[in-house]
């Protein structure tokens, strides 16, 4: 995220790099303007609860239906109640 990858003497991979580079845009867009998004980088649209989809940042950078929903469902619904 912070284009610090040289730090560290792991054989990073190229895959590796291009999401370091991915993940430093988003953040420095979002920084400057408050938007994640850039050009040359994939659409991280708004979260919509209706829709209810995450932007997935790994091998493949994109919007994916959100993890293990439906934990994070009873997990919100177990702290609502409180």
């Amino acid at each position: 995220v912070f284009h610090n990858l040289s730090l560290s003497d792991r054989p990073w991979e190229p895959v590796d790099r291009a999401l370091s580079d991915t993940a430093s845009s988003y953040w420095i867009n979002f920084g400057t303007a408050g938007d994640p998004n850039g050009q040359g980088l994939p659409k991280w649209p708004p979260y919509d609860e209706k829709a209810d989809l995450a932007m997935g940042l790994g091998n493949q950078i994109e919007v994916r239906p959100v993890p293990h929903k439906a934990a994070l469902d009873f997990l919100d619904a177990w702290f609502s109640a409180r």
